[in-house]
C-alpha cells in the first residue's frame, strides 16, 4: 500500500494527510448519477466525503489557517464564536419594506415577525 505524499502546491497538514489516508476505504460510489446531469448536492461521493469524522476539522482547519492578510473566518474572543470576516449585521428596523433579516418574507402587518 503506497502512502499518499504531500501536494506540490504546499505541505499538506498531519490532520489532511490522515484524512487522504483514510479516504483509501471509500466504496464505489457515483459522483456524476448516471442519466441525470451533475450536482454536487447529489453526488455519493462528496456525501460520503464530509459524512467521515475528520473531514469536519480539514474544512475548519483550512479555513481557519488561511494566510493572516486572507483569512476568512475570525474567533471573537468576548463572544466566543467565530464568523465570517466580511459578515454584516443584518439590519432590523421593524419596518415591512426595511427588513434585510427576513427579507421581507416574514413580515406582517408592517412589522417584522422575525423575533416572533
Amino acid at each position: 500500500m503506497s502512502k499518499i505524499k504531500g501536494s506540490k502546491n504546499r505541505n499538506l497538514t498531519k490532520l489532511e494527510l490522515e484524512f487522504l489516508e483514510s479516504t483509501r476505504k471509500m466504496p464505489p460510489l457515483y459522483h456524476k448519477l448516471p442519466d441525470e446531469e451533475f450536482d454536487i448536492k447529489k453526488s455519493e461521493v462528496a456525501k460520503w466525503l464530509i459524512q467521515q469524522p475528520l473531514a469536519l476539522n480539514v474544512i475548519f482547519q483550512l479555513v481557519k489557517n488561511t494566510s493572516c492578510q486572507n483569512h476568512s473566518i475570525v474567533y471573537n474572543s468576548s463572544t466566543g464564536k467565530w464568523q465570517g470576516v466580511d459578515y454584516n449585521e443584518p439590519i432590523h428596523d421593524g419596518r415591512f419594506s426595511n427588513c434585510e433579516v427576513c427579507d421581507e418574507y416574514t413580515c406582517e402587518e408592517g412589522y417584522c415577525s422575525w423575533d416572533d
